[in-house]
């Protein structure tokens, strides 16, 4: 079995087979974790290699916070299109009535109706401490990153950056630690 990215091995679980790397190790992408043999080095004999790599990955993330000035935040209020779908044709049910300058436009579709979702947002001043924007944002990244994350995953530190920018905003970077099983399972070809 190989590994499917960089990081540094933390635990090793070998099922059937020998682990090639132990705990402390750096590995990269592609190379060997667990091979195939398994018996005494006198008498080997091959097996299906099975195992769990657990390593410390890193994945670094980024975003732009405003801490100044005016915010876009939603009202409340909301209004909708209700329509119904033919040969090409629009027949609405309910159309929307209020004009908003600035919106979220959210479309779900159920077979033949579609519903079209107006959600307005008006301009708020950033009444939060730059700290506080700072934190958001870095919950932000972390949901972010978890949609990206197998359920085994767990983000075990977190190493946060800001840089300040010229446009009233500051950029959080941050590099998320995360262990992680690395074992590749899909068959290669050689």
């Amino acid at each position: 079995l190989v590994a499917r990215m960089d990081g540094e091995v933390s635990r090793v679980y070998t099922f059937s087979g020998r682990s090639v790397v132990h705990v402390g190790e750096y590995v990269h992408a592609g190379d060997i974790i667990i091979e195939g043999i398994n018996g005494k080095e006198e008498e080997p004999y091959e097996v299906p290699p099975d195992g769990v790599v657990m390593a410390n990955t890193f994945y670094e993330k980024s975003m732009l916070a405003q801490v100044s000035g005016n915010e876009l935040k939603r009202t409340g209020e909301k209004d909708s299109d209700i329509y119904i779908s033919f040969f090409g044709k629009k027949i609405y049910l309910k159309k929307a009535i209020k004009g908003f300058t600035e919106y979220d436009k959210i479309e779900e579709s159920k077979n033949i109706i579609t519903r079209i979702n107006y959600y307005e947002k008006k301009e708020f001043p950033i009444e939060l401490s730059k700290e506080e924007i700072i934190s958001n944002s870095v919950k932000a990244l972390e949901e972010s990153l978890y949609n990206n994350l197998t359920r085994e995953a767990k983000i075990v530190d977190r190493i946060v950056t800001t840089k300040e920018d010229s446009s009233q905003g500051v950029v959080v970077n941050v590099v998320f630690i995360v262990e992680q099983n690395i074992v590749n399972n899909e068959p290669i070809d050689y």
